[in-house]
């Protein structure tokens, strides 16, 4: 169960992003203890929720305040889960891999046998043995939704999975329906790919949960040009989460493998529910900040 504090400065105290990469914020911080006003904001929230169809009803009045925030961060979560609200909080992502153990700035990826079959499950033998990480808020916040991506490689492609948690999978924002429509304008990953690691540009490579992806490069000045890479991208959506699992071909990104070369590479989550962004090492479309991929 999440602290206390933690959730009542996330459902109350903090400032939602626009959609897509927006300006910074400080990260809200909670008092010394939960006041009697977050505990009511609480209570209109799960009123709000029930008013939507659930049937149990908030703690009385009354009683330890702890005991009643503890109360309703469950009623919240049960009934945004239940209702496709933006205010539930999923439970963690699931394991792909094993943990990378590079640390900071630098992930390991393994080589895998050949013949792994990309279907949007990630659930083929490989994955057992590649590197995982699990995305963080790019402002230090909790967040709602989890997600956990793992890459490696067999020489010849470079394969990634995502497992992304999701309260509201009946409110993904899924417009786009055609390769290199905007996909970074719905619920999406963006992955940036820098194979030459100059960190002048790189490949913008974003997937959306049906599937539908766009390449393009983007430089330090903006956008820099299309991109056609042959990849292969299956998805899945489930009750509680959506899988992505990608196969992108080291020659199509002019790539010649060698152990121990480095890429360079991030992975970005965007919602649009709530503005919530995500990632394992650099700012969105800043590509002078992105982090290291080492191809073991």
């Amino acid at each position: 169960m999440l602290n206390v504090r933690v959730f009542v400065a996330m459902c109350v105290g903090v400032a939602v992003l626009a959609a897509g990469c927006g300006g910074k914020s400080e990260p809200a911080t909670s008092g010394d203890a939960a006041s009697k006003a977050e505990l009511k904001a609480l209570e209109k929230r799960v009123a709000d929720l029930e008013a939507k169809g659930a049937s149990s009803s908030a703690p009385a009045p009354g009683g330890d305040l702890a005991a009643k925030l503890a109360a309703l961060e469950a009623k919240v979560n049960s009934l945004g889960s239940g209702s496709g609200s933006a205010g539930g909080v999923a439970g963690p992502a699931p394991v792909i891999g094993v943990a990378n153990d590079k640390g900071k700035d630098l992930w390991g990826c393994a080589k895998v046998d050949k013949g792994l079959a990309v279907n949007g499950k990630a659930d083929a033998a490989q994955w057992k043995k590649a590197k995982q990480v699990q995305l963080v808020s790019d402002e230090g916040k909790r967040l709602a939704c989890d997600s956990t991506v793992a890459i490696c490689h067999d020489t010849e492609n470079l394969y990634i999975a995502a497992i992304c948690m999701e309260s509201a999978m009946g409110k993904l924002k899924l417009t786009c329906k055609n390769r290199d429509d905007k996909i970074y304008s719905d619920d999406c990953i963006e992955f940036y790919i820098d194979p030459e690691l100059d960190r002048n540009d790189a490949v913008k490579f974003v997937v959306n949960p049906d599937g539908v992806f766009m390449d393009f490069m983007r430089d330090t000045h903006g956008d820099a040009g299309d991109v056609t890479w042959n990849a292969t991208v299956k998805t899945t959506k489930l009750a509680d989460r959506f899988i992505m699992e990608i196969a992108i071909p080291f020659k199509d990104m002019g790539v010649k493998y060698k152990p121990g070369m480095e890429i360079g590479f991030n992975a970005y989550r965007m919602r649009t529910i709530n503005g919530e962004s995500s990632t394992w090492w650099g700012e969105c479309n800043k590509i002078d900040s992105i982090g290291k991929v080492v191809l073991e």
